[in-house]
């Protein structure tokens, strides 16, 4: 392995994202560094652009999968929910 497919990451662990083809809001779990030999012959580690993401589907189970930064977008504010639950209290006398 050669370190000429090292790439800067346009993203960072916890940052919100969405596939540019759309789809659910997806949070930035792990940033996958891979070791690669130097013309030297040194070990070194460096980013190749691919990046792990964890996000809940419609059933709100728990999905993972790995993809290659490009494929990627921030999510924009106003699609991600940040809102607070909502607290139910049944006040039956």
């Amino acid at each position: 392995m050669n370190n000429e497919n090292i790439v800067n990451t346009m993203f960072r662990v916890g940052d919100i994202v969405k596939l540019k083809s759309g789809g659910p809001s997806m949070t930035v779990k792990v940033l996958k560094i891979t070791l690669y030999e130097t013309t030297k012959g040194d070990i070194e580690e460096g980013f190749r652009g691919f990046i792990a993401c964890t996000w809940f589907n419609n059933l709100q189970e728990l999905k993972a999968e790995v993809f290659l930064q490009n494929m990627l977008m921030l999510a924009a504010e106003n699609d991600i929910s940040n809102k607070e639950p909502t607290l139910i209290l049944n006040k039956s006398i």
